[in-house]
């Protein structure tokens, strides 16, 4: 498919959205390794799976109060007091004081087949490569 590189948004390194099955140059063919999983621990996953695609949407489609434009920059930034009454979690009073959070958001156009771009987002390897500074092991359990 070619490159993206740091033209429009981000400006940082070039992915390589090559989407042949094991032609990544970075990345070493890991063995499919499959879980085994008890019925019980699927429909955890799968709950925290539909729930975590609900935030997805919710994060997606609400602006205001949610989200508040930087004065720096223009960017979206959370409102994090409010992120976090509207999806509260049951470890957040366990917070680290030293540890800072922040999170922003943008959107743009990908010229790509949304089929293929949904595929590279499923397969563990591609996720690892297209974004390796926040995804440091990934892998598809059945």
């Amino acid at each position: 498919m070619g490159s993206f590189g740091g033209h429009g948004m981000g400006g940082g390194p070039s992915l390589d959205l090559d989407l042949l099955p094991g032609s990544s140059s970075t990345m070493q063919n890991v063995p499919y390794q499959p879980a085994c999983l008890s019925e019980m621990e699927k429909s955890v996953m799968s709950d925290i799976a539909t729930n975590a695609m609900d935030e997805l949407v919710r994060l997606l489609q609400t602006d205001e109060p949610l989200w508040m434009k930087s004065n720096t920059d223009g960017r979206d930034l959370l409102n994090l007091d409010t992120y976090d009454r509207m999806f509260p979690k049951a470890n957040n009073r366990l917070k680290n004081p030293n540890i800072r959070t922040e999170a922003s958001r943008d959107s743009g156009v990908v010229i790509m087949n949304g089929l293929t771009l949904v595929e590279m987002f499923m397969d563990p390897n591609k996720w690892m490569e297209l974004f390796p500074t926040i995804v440091a092991m990934a892998k598809k359990i059945e």
